[in-house]
């Protein structure tokens, strides 16, 4: 994916990261949006929407994450506690219900990716489960 960005960003096209994604969504002409039959699975097809009013507000909602976003390839900037984006898109996600499947699919990761940061963050707490590394989360104001 990478080498597939830079060849792109060559030949002048632009690309950004966020740490985590409201939905899947494809635009096309800024006239075709493209979204998830069911957004808990994208697997099960995909929505083909024409309606002006429903594709200018799926427009509004790719232009805000694309102001959030970064350059594609900038360094990602660890926050005041040293916290990176995706470590507290992570802890969002968790904090809000989401499984490990679920804050898989909105971080663009694998499941295992999941795991793996939440091990971490939890060794980083130094918690013995994800609940006390929550409850220390929420103590440190990291969400």
């Amino acid at each position: 994916m990478l080498a597939h960005a830079q060849r792109m960003g060559a030949l002048g096209s632009q690309s950004r990261t966020v740490p985590s994604l409201p939905m899947c969504l494809v635009i096309v002409d800024r006239r075709i949006a493209l979204t998830p039959i069911d957004p808990a699975e994208p697997r099960l097809g995909a929505l083909e929407l024409r309606n002006p009013g429903l594709v200018a507000g799926l427009m509004a909602l790719f232009d805000q994450v694309w102001h959030h976003g970064r350059p594609f390839g900038d360094a990602q900037a660890p926050s005041d506690e040293g916290l990176a984006p995706q470590d507290r898109a992570l802890l969002r996600l968790f904090s809000d219900g989401h499984t490990d499947a679920s804050a898989a699919r909105q971080l663009g990761v694998s499941a295992r990716s999941v795991q793996r940061l939440m091990n971490a963050l939890t060794d980083r707490l130094q918690a013995n489960s994800r609940f006390q590394a929550g409850v220390e989360a929420v103590r440190r104001g990291w969400i």
